[in-house]
């Protein structure tokens, strides 16, 4: 497990890089709220919502579909940058 946050650019895209290499080889979990990198390094994403106290999947699907078309309200409002 590797914490990422706060980086410089710089270095955050020599960890996305990293990752990119990586992929190939082996699954990869990456925890982020950054959206934009989300959409750049990952190939399936899933939005976790709180709800009775649990966290809850509430959408899984190709990043590209899950960002462009999705399916929930509260993932297309957190998408649209309307809920944090």
């Amino acid at each position: 497990m590797s914490h990422a946050s706060g980086l410089d650019p710089i270095s955050s895209m020599t960890v996305e890089n990293s990752i990119a290499s990586l992929k190939e080889k082996c699954t990869i979990v990456l925890v982020t709220h950054n959206i934009a990198q989300a959409k750049r390094i990952s190939d399936r994403s899933a939005v976790f919502w709180c709800r009775n106290n649990a966290g809850t999947i509430i959408e899984v699907n190709n990043t590209e579909r899950l960002f462009a078309n999705p399916k929930g309200n509260i993932t297309a409002a957190y998408v649209a940058g309307e809920v944090a």
